[in-house]
């Protein structure tokens, strides 16, 4: 078990470099797709920031389902859990006049 630690396989200057690029480019595809398509729109930049928020939450809970190997109850629970708590939490505060929220 411990092996892989040993031999610095998980993390090593390169799985570090290649996270970093990964991190890099998700996080530019996330803000620029968003950001062309509301660009010409009426809408603001707060309802630009929600709509990112809520690409990156939702495609960080995929990215986590994906890279779950065993399920249990306890998985599924804090996935379901902590979707829901997002849309209630973003439903209880302030949102954008012009940005409807379902």
């Amino acid at each position: 078990v411990y092996s892989i630690g040993q031999k610095k396989q998980l993390f090593n200057p390169l799985v570090l470099a290649i996270t970093l690029l990964y991190s890099f480019y998700t996080s530019i595809i996330l803000f620029f797709i968003p950001m062309g398509i509301l660009q010409y729109s009426a809408l603001d930049y707060q309802t630009l920031a929600i709509t990112v928020e809520t690409t990156v939450v939702l495609t960080t809970t995929v990215e986590v389902i994906l890279h779950t190997k065993f399920w249990t109850k306890f998985n599924v629970a804090a996935v379901v859990f902590s979707l829901v708590a997002f849309f209630l939490a973003r439903l209880f505060t302030g949102s954008p006049k012009d940005y409807f929220f379902l």
